[in-house]
């Protein structure tokens, strides 16, 4: 028990300066490719924030629709090969949430922020073009990075899993950076965190009434 304290605290600790660093970078970078944080503004500012939050959440809301039908249909194509993409949502529901936020900070507001940033300034002029290269890579490197995630799942047709693993998160992840691109980090926040526990209460109904026939295990 003393060790897995030790492993949450640690994976914590280097969550957080890694966050941290991010913010640092997306601080240089996003005003330089004009991205911005219109909601934190407002707060900080105190001018409007409610207001500013609302234009957030709206798209926020509109996106969450494409990325859940993206999820389910990717279920529906891998389902022959394990029991649900949506048992991947399966963890707790404020880890889902925390986790959101952090990926969020780190891959939009920190590495998409500066891959913009360098795309237009080093190689291609055209700001619009070298943002959506830059959303693109930031939602390969995101989905690349939850291969670790089916560490905890059994190795049988393990090329499937990371397939749809993958797959799953690259469509979501060019969702988020549309999003941060036109609206804000706060609307692709907000639109992350709100799939999550959309899924993780699918994931909990759907199991409520899963059989346990053979095959179907992961």
């Amino acid at each position: 028990f003393r060790e897995l304290k030790i492993l949450h605290v640690s994976a914590l600790t280097r969550s957080l300066l890694i966050s941290l660093g991010a913010c640092i970078v997306g601080a240089y970078s996003a005003p330089r490719i004009g991205l911005s944080t219109p909601f934190l503004t407002s707060a900080l500012t105190l001018q409007q924030p409610l207001a500013a939050f609302a234009q957030q959440l709206l798209p926020a809301l509109i996106v969450c629709v494409p990325v859940l039908l993206g999820i389910a249909l990717l279920n529906v194509l891998f389902a022959h090969h394990y029991r649900t993409i949506f048992q991947y949502f399966s963890l707790p529901l404020r880890v889902r949430a925390l986790e959101a936020v952090v990926e969020e900070i780190i891959f939009r507001w920190g590495l998409m922020a500066l891959l913009a940033y360098v795309i237009h300034s080093e190689f291609i002029a055209d700001r619009d073009a070298a943002l959506w290269l830059a959303v693109v890579l930031a939602a390969l490197a995101s989905s690349l990075s939850h291969i670790s995630d089916l560490v905890s799942f059994s190795k049988e047709r393990i090329a499937s899993k990371v397939s749809a693993l993958v797959l799953v998160n690259f469509w979501a992840a060019l969702c988020y950076g549309w999003l941060f691109a036109h609206y804000g980090l706060t609307a692709s926040i907000l639109c992350h965190v709100i799939v999550a526990l959309i899924a993780g209460y699918a994931e909990r109904v759907r199991y409520f009434f899963a059989s346990d026939e053979p095959g179907q295990q992961i």
